[in-house]
């Protein structure tokens, strides 16, 4: 199996092209991704913040408060001092690699600004049923 690697765990084979070195996950990634369980992952928003959109603010806030509000002891760093695939999904996401706790709740911090500041702006609403078809379902 040349070019695939082998989760022992799990007995899973994956193409060994999925993780982005620099943090995140690559185009195929992605891809191999939706075709085992169906969801939709899209690449981390790398835009300045004066430059997104309401839906784009509400994306990066829950990422941001999702992966760094609670830690939960996530190590920032390897043995051999190389971030680990923790710290690098903030820089897939445009954000600096997080070298201490303190980053880590900054970038907590701003996930909430970014939220607060979407919900200002207009966030994005699920579209409500009319009356009439919730009365046919």
């Amino acid at each position: 199996m040349k070019g695939r690697t082998i989760n022992k765990r799990r007995a899973i084979v994956r193409p060994a092209n999925v993780k982005n070195p620099r943090g995140g996950l690559t185009p195929a990634g992605r891809q191999y991704y939706a075709k085992t369980t169906g969801a939709h992952l899209r690449p981390g928003v790398k835009k300045p913040e004066k430059q997104m959109t309401a839906e784009e603010l509400k994306r990066k806030g829950s990422f941001l408060r999702r992966h760094y509000a609670t830690p939960r002891g996530k190590r920032l760093v390897d043995a051999k001092g190389q971030p680990t695939r923790y710290a690098l999904q903030a820089q897939a996401w445009g954000e600096p690699i997080p070298r201490s706790m303190k980053q880590v709740r900054e970038l907590s911090r701003k996930g909430k600004r970014l939220l607060t500041k979407s919900k200002a702006t207009g966030a994005i609403k699920k579209p409500r049923r009319s009356r009439q078809r919730a009365k046919q379902a």
